[in-house]
């Protein structure tokens, strides 16, 4: 019925005719198109019933299931393999006549292949009542295989009313098609493989089937483990895994050997020649993977880990390798977030290497329900400040080499934590005021590693006799420092610039100074402007 009405609502016009008997055709046309997919309906629902008892029959859980889809993915696999005569004798065919003959014998030996896809009804149906996003996107993977071979048909079918140079186009058009799927279907059916029996995730009787997600909300998905990155403006994006118990009789590694005999056609066809061959990208080394996601954002690189569990695997550093929460109206819950994943994964904590925090506020919080949660899972007992939370996250993150704490107003200043436990990080930068209000010398409080020193400050007179001791007497004793930058809306360096540049001219730091001036305006007297400090 919905098919009915929607294909009649598109089908007629969408201004009136002028004419009564043009209104009428048209209006007869498109009910007679509609009516069209009755047989198509009718059809479906006359397969589904015999295609789902089929799949339930034989099918008892997701283990079977699984199993079954896996069967299906090696039948494929197989009769893909038995096309490798028929076109290599379409290939070497030179007359018309002869291609036209092995066109017909690829047809045949290709609705072979056309047929194993009967079940597939059946699964998507199962697949709708299982809890397992795993099963589901192997469904869709099959549909799109589908669609891939419904398309080589057609085109096979009209390759016979071709002449001529149009002929061997379309016949070269189809092999690259039929090769194309081959590749594609390789590459899915050890992706499921891996799903079943990787080593990586076959251990202590459990069986990790992939349910990757991508959520825009920053929000991690509900598993047992999540991970998270950060993408372009408030966006965050999260991948998941849903843990699913695996039952005894799931078979053994060893198994796969006995898998389809499917073959790289294209080293089969022409000789061995590989002008035509494409390689599979996802056997391609660790360091290429890596190189591939450093030309990509952070949402994209969430997206082909999604896609492909083979990356996911080689890229997932990239994935945290940057987190910035400087935008996020809900940084506060995504500090715990994070804290708590690190709970349960410590590697994670090992990819981070840049995080950056803005306005983050513990008010964001007061319609999450999922806080207490993650207050407990994080491992605290009550609710933390906003401070707090920021500082307990930073002390889990040894391999940290950047942190910026960006916001002057915010509720996070980490006046007294202790920077120098933070042994791997080269550049800070923060407000002045977690800077001026810890006890001098400063070289206790900051990274013994570090090399470059930002700081902001606002407009508060008052640091003008803490402030520039302090960073003089720090550049006199930090080995590695090269760089300090200061950036201040307050007006008392004009006066103590050249103490702070001596230092760091004899001590071989180059300083970056800008702070609050005037100059004289032609209607309004004098006008604030930023000054930048420089020796002449």
């Amino acid at each position: 019925m919905f098919a009915h009405t929607h294909v009649a609502k598109y089908n007629y016009p969408r201004e009136p005719h002028r004419t009564t008997t043009k209104s009428t055709k048209t209006s007869t046309k498109s009910i007679s198109s509609a009516s069209s997919c009755l047989p198509i309906m009718e059809s479906l629902d006359s397969a589904l019933p015999r295609a789902t008892q089929d799949i339930e029959q034989n099918n008892n859980d997701l283990d079977d299931l699984y199993r079954a889809l896996l069967q299906m993915r090696w039948d494929i696999d197989e009769s893909i393999a038995t096309l490798e005569e028929p076109l290599r004798h379409l290939s070497d065919a030179e007359t018309v006549g002869d291609i036209r003959k092995y066109l017909k014998i690829f047809f045949i030996a290709f609705r072979t292949l056309y047929s194993l896809f009967k079940k597939l009804a059946g699964f998507t149906l199962m697949g709708m009542t299982e809890e397992s996003d795993g099963l589901r996107w192997h469904i869709t993977g099959l549909w799109e295989d589908h669609g891939h071979i419904q398309q080589i048909m057609y085109t096979c079918l009209l390759c016979h009313q071709l002449q001529d140079a149009k002929l061997c186009q379309g016949v070269e058009n189809l092999m690259e098609k039929t090769l194309d799927l081959q590749v594609v279907c390789e590459e899915r059916t050890e992706q499921l493989e891996e799903d079943l029996f990787h080593v990586s995730i076959y251990r202590s009787g459990t069986l990790f089937f992939a349910g990757w997600r991508v959520a825009e909300n920053g929000c991690p998905i509900s598993g047992e483990s999540s991970r998270w990155g950060r993408g372009d403006g408030d966006r965050c994006y999260c991948i998941d895994r849903v843990e699913v118990q695996a039952s005894a009789s799931v078979p053994e590694p060893g198994q796969f050997s006995a898998k389809g005999k499917a073959k790289k056609l294209r080293r089969q066809i022409n000789g061995s020649t590989d002008r035509n061959m494409k390689e599979n990208i996802t056997r391609l080394p660790v360091e290429l993977k890596r190189q591939i996601a450093g030309h990509l954002n952070t949402k994209d690189i969430a997206h082909l880990a999604r896609t492909c569990k083979s990356f996911l695997l080689s890229i997932e550093p990239c994935l945290y390798e940057t987190v910035n929460l400087d935008a996020s109206k809900k940084a506060y819950l995504h500090v715990l977030k994070l804290s708590a994943m690190i709970n349960k994964d410590s590697t994670l904590a090992g990819h981070i290497k840049t995080l950056e925090i803005g306005d983050l506020r513990k008010e964001d919080t007061r319609q999450v329900d999922e806080l207490d949660e993650l207050v407990k899972t994080a491992g605290w007992e009550t609710s933390p400040s906003a401070d707090e939370s920021v500082a307990r996250l930073l002390s889990q993150l040894g391999s940290l080499r950047s942190f910026c704490l960006n916001h002057l107003h915010g509720e996070v200043h980490l006046a007294t934590f202790n920077f120098a436990t933070l042994s791997t990080l080269t550049t800070l930068k923060v407000p002045a005021e977690s800077l001026v209000s810890r006890q001098s010398p400063l070289i206790n409080h900051l990274p013994p590693a570090l090399e470059c020193l930002y700081v902001k400050e606002a407009n508060d007179e008052a640091n003008q006799h803490t402030l520039p001791q302090l960073l003089i007497d720090y550049i006199t004793a930090a080995a590695e420092l090269k760089l300090v930058s200061i950036q201040s809306s307050a007006e008392y360096w004009a006066d103590r610039a050249d103490l702070l540049d001596n230092a760091c001219k004899s001590c071989g730091v180059e300083l970056k100074l800008e702070y609050r001036g005037y100059r004289e305006a032609w209607t309004c007297g004098l006008m604030p402007i930023l000054i930048t400090w420089s020796r002449e």
